[in-house]
């Protein structure tokens, strides 16, 4: 947990982020924020404000979203409370700004100390017999830290563009191993590699695996590797570039144009040989509903989508969803339906009568049986 007076959180957000980030706390307490206070959130962190006395004053708490945090409303300026739950016990924040311009009592606080509770913030008031260790570059113990919890330690860094030094406070994990260093007699080699195995353990029994069932079609190895080798050729074209090194301009240019019409011509080819692959196992596959092919295509598009934007007919450009539906059903039911005979056509015409000529020849031998075949079982056949 980091504990931190900004004195202004327009000009400080941006400090005081990295210094979350740096000591790798979860909770953050920043007092004195200012008016600008919504002006600038920090990023994976849930964000809890209470109003101020005056422009200057204001108290907020941040907690990291990996943790469930619960507010606790209080009527009270300059004072925030948070639960805290998500780490080895439920912890609660009291985070508090007690500007001199303020009357206030701290009894007022007693009915919110539950068995966990840390309470920290910046008094405006000198405690150095509660051995709080000094906060400000004045050298006056204001910024204060006080818990229930054991196995705590605090710690103040003298860093920061604020007149108030930023104070951490961890938990002493790390003790136990201490511990177990003096055990082995000051091994550093054998602490170490149990130390090594403690964390791969815990890695082990805390990371969760889970399956995509997702499909997501990809390029083969070698089609990546040239785009990468494209990416560093372009890279290097824009630097001489900026840099205005003509001697290297036109060569990389020319690289680069030449390596792109050779990967754009690989990619086609290994788009129009994989589907050229499937329509071969769908018409192997003798599926007359056609389940394989529409339970392939549902694994490239997504649910109710179409795979195209726009289609051109006769009459003009459709681009409504709808209406390329409709226009594709009606178009693929009149395929579907039976072919006539038009007249006027003389194809259609000699195909007319060949097919007369070979139903009467047919009709003429009175022992022969004849049965419908459908056209899938001539292409099984």
């Amino acid at each position: 947990m980091l504990a931190y007076n900004v004195q202004g959180w327009g000009s400080r957000a941006l400090e005081a982020t990295e210094m979350i980030f740096k000591t790798d706390s979860s909770i953050c307490v920043v007092t004195e924020v200012g008016e600008l206070c919504n002006k600038f959130s920090i990023p994976h962190f849930h964000t809890f404000y209470q109003k101020r006395t005056n422009a200057k004053d204001g108290v907020i708490v941040t907690v990291s979203k990996h943790l469930k945090a619960t507010r606790i409303e209080i009527n009270i300026e300059n004072t925030v409370i948070v639960d805290n739950v998500g780490l080895s016990e439920q912890i609660r924040i009291i985070g508090i700004y007690w500007p001199h311009c303020q009357d206030r009592n701290l009894k007022d606080l007693e009915a919110f100390i539950t068995e966990n509770t840390i309470l920290t913030g910046d008094f405006n008031a000198a405690a150095e017999e509660c051995a709080s260790p000094s906060t400000d570059a004045r050298d006056r113990h204001i910024d204060l830290i006080f818990t229930n919890l054991t196995d705590l330690t605090a710690e103040t860094f003298e860093i920061g563009t604020s007149d108030h030094w930023p104070m951490a406070m961890r938990k002493l994990l790390q003790g136990f191993w201490i511990k177990e260093l003096d055990l082995e007699g000051h091994n550093v080699d054998s602490w170490y590699r149990k130390y090594t195995r403690f964390l791969a353990a815990l890695k082990k029994r805390v990371t969760r695996w889970r399956n995509k069932d997702k499909y997501r079609p990809s390029l083969p190895p070698y089609s990546i590797g040239m785009l990468k080798d494209i990416r560093q050729v372009r890279n290097k074209y824009y630097t001489e570039r900026k840099l205005k090194n003509d001697m290297y301009i036109e060569e990389y240019r020319t690289a680069l144009r030449t390596m792109n019409k050779y990967v754009q011509k690989e990619i086609r080819k290994y788009k129009s040989d994989r589907w050229c692959t499937f329509l071969s196992q769908i018409q192997e596959a003798h599926d007359i509903r056609g389940n394989a092919f529409w339970s392939h295509l549902s694994k490239i598009y997504k649910p109710k989508s179409l795979p195209i934007s726009k289609l051109a007919t006769s009459s003009g450009i459709i681009s409504n969803h709808k209406d390329i539906t409709s226009t594709l059903y009606n178009y693929y039911k009149e395929q579907a339906n039976e072919p006539g005979i038009d007249d006027k056509n003389p194809h259609d015409k000699y195909i007319n009568k060949e097919f007369l000529q070979i139903n009467e020849a047919i009709g003429k031998q009175t022992n022969v049986m004849l049965e419908p075949v459908s056209s899938t079982e001539l292409t099984k056949s």
